[in-house]
């Protein structure tokens, strides 16, 4: 079978839709959530939900990825170059931890990519249409892969290479699409001005994936959900009559 995602910012309704596919369309349905937060994923290696725990715990927040964009637009800057050498020794132990922690957590957030990129390979094979809520790609796409903005971390710059030559983007692409103002009225997060740029982001992403389809979330959930039947329907036949 194939795989397909459904991206848009928070709150268009990608996870309602998503399952409502998974229970609804008339061939073997898999959803996975993917995106990093825990009490969404029904799919996720148990050192993940540890460290995710953990930093929860700890009162560290991020793991919405609308969130780490905006945590993004300042890391670089506040991110020491180098260690003085006059810095306390407690100091830079403190330093070489923050340092040690970070790059355990990248590797993790890999691994986590791979295995659910992994599960959803099995479903596949086995003659399954695999459902993401969301997709590691796009959701960093503009931050990692292709960033706008050049001067960023080394983390980001590894984790941006893995994702673009490590991960199998999904077949199909399908984009819930509604107004900013919209979208942050339903959730009550970030700005409207935020939520927009992240939906304009979205959008620029039919002009770079092959098979992608734009359907207005701001109509009926019923509408939506039909017209995201009939994406995967007619992508469905398509596939059978191309071999």
């Amino acid at each position: 079978m194939f795989t397909v995602t459904l991206i848009g910012p928070d709150g268009v309704g990608k996870t309602t839709v998503a399952k409502e596919l998974e229970a609804t369309f008339k061939l073997p349905t898999k959803y996975i959530y993917m995106g990093m937060n825990v009490e969404a994923s029904n799919v996720m290696l148990p050192t993940t939900r540890w460290w995710e725990t953990r930093k929860k715990d700890k009162g560290i927040t991020g793991h919405d990825m609308s969130r780490t964009i905006i945590e993004s637009t300042t890391s670089v800057q506040n991110e020491p170059v180098g260690e003085d050498i006059t810095t306390p020794p407690t100091s830079l132990r403190k330093s070489l931890v923050r340092k040690i922690r970070k790059s355990v957590g990248l590797g993790n957030r890999i691994l986590e990519e791979w295995y659910r990129q992994f599960v959803a390979w099995t479903y596949v094979k086995r003659g399954v249409i695999v459902i993401y809520d969301r997709h590691f790609i796009y959701d960093y796409y503009h931050d990692d892969i292709h960033p706008s903005d050049q001067a960023i971390s080394l983390k980001r710059k590894i984790h941006g290479f893995v994702l673009k030559h490590t991960l199998r983007e999904p077949d199909l692409l399908i984009c819930l699409d509604a107004p900013g103002e919209v979208v942050f009225a339903r959730k009550g997060e970030f700005t409207p001005e935020f939520m927009e740029m992240r939906r304009h982001q979205y959008l620029e992403l039919q002009h770079i994936v092959k098979n992608c389809r734009i359907i207005d979330a701001t109509e009926p959930l019923e509408t939506v959900v039909d017209k995201a039947k009939e994406a995967l329907f007619q992508f469905s036949q398509d596939r059978k009559q191309n071999g």
